[in-house]
């Protein structure tokens, strides 16, 4: 029992004595009459850490613990139960699965071959198609049946959205914590043993040392893993781009917020974002572009058919390891199969491209429900997601790119969605103009910034 009061500990006790609060220690639970040391260090131990409450609250106090030292402070934890009527509500103990595609190289040559005994399926989808003989949108969901049932059989596997109960494999899971880190915490364990048996200056010297050595095995730990993880971002980055997000997702993984978005929240963003109320209108484009129409009316290069190279190109465009939609097609289905499918996908896209159509389907995608940019609690900051249909508008955006750049379309100052021109070149330029106006002419300038929050 510590039975020196300083005066720290004086104003405590008249801090209690004016606003009728009352020290649990040395008052209830085990320590009743007791008083233990909270604070223990190479110079001494003493009770500097407290349990204050309203004598109101000691009736529904049920336990009072000091407990041993902790391997990784000076101050020992203390423990205080109350007895409460709350009612936790219960989770449920459903799990649910949802069926999804996971990719395997290893499986892909298998793969090839089932997806090319089913060529004449596919083949005889898009002939009732192209003839009419079937309803167009029944048309392709037939298609992408094929495709998602093929590649079930090989890459399908249940993942658990509900509750799962997991068992921890061992009670420190951080990835820096090494062997040595674990012989020094055991250390360090055993002398709290021998302390709480023998309370001498010996032992608590001892637990002082352990702990001391402890935590230096933690820090030379910690500091050699963020050396090597810093080694492997910096490798993948130009390397290997997939397992560099995998890498950031995984230090990322313990900042995870919940988002107080709603179903119905994501369903009225995406609804009204392409309504007629939320259409830009630029008057000047608009009689640009009626200025133009009689030029842009028959543009051999844009409204001449798909060609199965083209098809072949947004295929082997598309990157590996992105979300899926609706269909639940991952890109690798089409790039292991590309030579297979583009011949079968260039007839079908022929054919809604002649005739102006767009199934159904591809208008849906899937929200997923990590924010790219920005705070997870504006609906904004989410995208939908339909892969299937990716493969079209990529091969429609390389058309309008190729025509626009070699018209001389685009103006000379805009950088962005341009190949071989970046946010450095535009810098860059800035910076040019800025310094050869502040060094050499010797004037000043003005530079107006406007940030758009996002594109569409």
């Amino acid at each position: 029992m510590d039975r020196i009061c300083n005066s720290s500990g004086i104003k405590l006790l008249d801090i209690c004595q004016s606003t009728d609060l009352r020290i649990v220690n040395g008052r209830l639970g085990s320590d009743a009459g007791v008083g233990q040391f909270t604070f223990m260090s190479a110079t001494g131990q003493s009770l500097i850490d407290y349990v204050i409450i309203s004598q109101d609250i000691f009736p529904i106090v049920t336990a009072f613990v000091v407990h041993e030292l902790h391997p990784c402070s000076s101050h020992v934890p203390i423990q205080i139960n109350l007895k409460v009527n709350y009612k936790i509500p219960e989770s449920p103990d459903e799990t649910i699965y949802v069926d999804r595609l996971k990719w395997d190289e290893s499986k892909s040559d298998e793969f090839v071959q089932q997806m090319a005994s089913n060529t004449s399926t596919l083949n005889n989808i898009v002939d009732r198609i192209v003839s009419s003989e079937c309803d167009f949108n029944q048309g392709v969901s037939d298609f992408v049946n094929v495709l998602y049932t093929t590649s079930f059989q090989i890459y399908g596997t249940s993942k658990p959205i509900g509750r799962v109960n997991k068992t921890r494999s061992r009670k420190y899971k951080s990835p820096w914590f090494t062997n040595e880190c674990e012989l020094a915490r055991r250390e360090l364990k055993r002398a709290n043993k021998i302390y709480a048996k023998n309370r001498s200056t010996a032992a608590r010297n001892c637990v002082v040392s352990k702990r001391k050595m402890y935590s230096a095995a933690k820090r030379r730990a910690r500091a050699k893993f963020r050396s090597e993880q810093k080694s492997r971002l910096h490798n993948y980055a130009k390397l290997q781009p997939q397992l560099y997000w995998q890498e950031i997702k995984k230090i990322r993984g313990s900042n995870k917020t919940t988002s107080r978005l709603t179903s119905d929240d994501f369903y009225t963003h995406f609804k009204n974002l392409y309504s007629s109320e939320n259409i830009f209108v630029n008057e000047n484009v608009e009689r640009e572009l009626e200025a133009e129409a009689e030029n842009l009316r028959n543009v051999e290069q844009l409204d001449c058919n798909f060609s199965i190279q083209e098809v072949g190109a947004a295929i082997r465009s598309l990157k590996r390891g992105k979300s899926s939609g609706e269909d639940s097609l991952i890109p690798e289905i089409f790039i292991a199969t590309s030579t297979i499918l583009s011949p079968i996908i260039c007839r079908l896209f022929n054919y809604m491209f002649e005739n102006s159509i767009y199934p159904d389907c591809w208008t849906r995608g899937i929200i997923v429900p990590v924010p790219k940019l920005g705070s997870p609690h504006d609906v904004n900051n989410y995208r939908g997601i339909s892969v299937f249909s990716k493969i079209f508008s990529l091969i429609l955006d390389s058309r309008l790119r190729k025509w626009a750049e070699e018209n001389t379309v685009l103006s000379e100052c805009q950088f962005g969605f341009r190949e071989k021109r970046g946010t450095v070149d535009c810098i860059f330029v800035l910076t040019s103009i800025i310094n050869n106006i502040i060094f050499r002419e010797k004037k000043k300038n003005v530079l107006c910034i406007r940030r758009f929050p996002k594109s569409v």
